[in-house]
């Protein structure tokens, strides 16, 4: 109830002062092209007004058509990102509920849409570990090492590999 009488006095407001625009005296002399016109003040002022809003519209219109396609970039990345970010949860639970080769499959997909994520390439790790494929696991844990930020994670369960010291030798 009061929002209506609100907007009731709101726009009672306005045309009020549109009126009173309107009724100012004078006129106002207008030339382009040729063309001459004589308006009266308030009226010119309306138009002015009206004049102003069109472009404020239109440019805003143009502003948006040309940032459609960095809002699609934007959104086709998020989207990548959100698809990854399930996959690397699938993944996890996947691990822990005992299947190891969807896990890896959901870990490698999880790989291809976060390409940086060193937890992705973690959790193939272990999927491989968990497989019994230990020639991959110890590629997947050397690149692991190899990195400052995963380095630790990844030799904290290199114990659990059969030959820890092939892992180690990243120089090979």
């Amino acid at each position: 109830m009061i929002r209506l009488a609100s907007w009731i006095v709101f726009s009672l407001a306005v045309t009020a002062l549109i009126a009173w625009v309107i009724s100012l005296p004078g006129t106002m002399t207008v030339a382009v092209g040729g063309f001459v016109a004589q308006p009266r003040l308030g009226a010119a002022v309306l138009l002015v007004v009206a004049l102003v809003v069109v472009i404020i519209f239109v440019r805003s219109i143009i502003r948006r058509i040309l940032s459609a396609p960095r809002a699609m970039g934007r959104r086709g990345r998020e989207r990548r990102r959100e698809r990854g970010i399930a996959a690397l949860s699938e993944a996890v639970i996947a691990l822990h509920a005992g299947e190891p080769g969807h896990a890896r499959d959901l870990a490698r997909e999880a790989r291809q849409h976060l390409p940086t994520n060193a937890a992705a390439q973690w959790l193939e790790a272990r999927a491989h570990l968990a497989l019994g494929d230990m020639s991959a696991a110890r590629e997947q844990y050397r690149a692991l090492i190899g990195n400052d930020r995963t380095a630790l994670a990844a030799l904290s369960w290199t114990k659990r590999i059969a030959r820890p010291s092939d892992v180690l030798t990243v120089g090979q």
